[in-house]
């Protein structure tokens, strides 16, 4: 597959706009994020950025970048690769045009964010990156729990679209809010109500689906102790198969935060 890169310009921010919102639907759903959000980033001189072109000089693929000139500091902000696409080719290849030009602006320190996406932890340490942990707090609580389960819907009905062995209607129930997901024959539907008996019910509070969202948690652990009850029809090792599909140990999330 034949690619090749130049500096993102601003006549790219609706195409920008149209490949996040495909690639992060994979991961954890949309932060909020508009045409304006990337016109505001072509806009800004510190920023740094650059796509990859198919054959068809469409863009696949985009690395974004920022450099302080006062603090002399240089952190690579986001990849965003078409998940029809090898991430790994491409981001390698936009990552290092990224790197590059940031090395030209002579930074103190070059630091990369994201590391939770598994796919980073491939390409970073080729290029002198080491992991470090971070001293900083970071607080989330959910305040609205049916706009929140509607707004991260796709964090389980992607997961849930690639189980194996599985079709039938899951039922989410976060202390009185509720959220249906439905599979049948590999189709996904995400339903706001229904009284069809769910193949599949977890109940469980804000605090701890807010836990297993961010990997604090473990699900199947959590069900074993109690904190976590299913309704289901399978066996305790089909239970946990599905619990650990839907909530993942580790997962990429993206959000807006203040």
């Amino acid at each position: 597959m034949q690619m090749r890169t130049r500096e993102v310009r601003k006549e790219d921010a609706e195409q920008l706009l149209s490949i996040y919102c495909r690639f992060a639907k994979e991961y954890v759903g949309l932060a909020s994020r508009d045409i304006k959000t990337y016109k505001r980033l072509l806009r800004r001189k510190e920023n740094i950025g650059w796509v990859a072109l198919n054959q068809k000089g469409n863009i696949v693929g985009y690395v974004t970048a920022r450099f302080d000139k006062r603090k002399r500091e240089a952190r690579i902000s986001e990849i965003v690769i078409d998940p029809d696409k090898d991430f790994k080719q491409i981001a390698k290849l936009l990552v290092n045009k990224a790197y590059k030009s940031l090395l030209e602006k002579k930074p103190a320190v070059i630091s990369a964010g994201s590391i939770r996406n598994p796919h980073y932890a491939e390409i970073f340490p080729q290029l002198g990156f080491f992991d470090m942990e971070s001293t900083g707090i970071f607080m989330y609580a959910i305040l609205d729990i049916p706009k929140f389960l509607t707004e991260i819907s796709p964090v389980f009905a992607n997961p849930i679209k690639r189980l194996k062995k599985w079709n039938g209607l899951l039922q989410l129930q976060c202390e009185e809010h509720n959220l249906f997901i439905k599979k049948q024959n590999g189709d996904i539907e995400t339903l706001i109500w229904t009284n069809q008996k769910p193949d599949f019910k977890i109940m469980l509070s804000r605090g701890l689906l807010t836990k297993l969202l961010f990997g604090i948690a473990e699900s199947v652990e959590s069900f074993r102790k109690g904190k976590l009850k299913v309704e289901t029809a399978l066996n305790e090792k089909e239970t946990a198969r599905i619990l650990a599909a839907i909530f993942p140990k580790k997962q990429f999330l993206t959000m807006d935060f203040w």
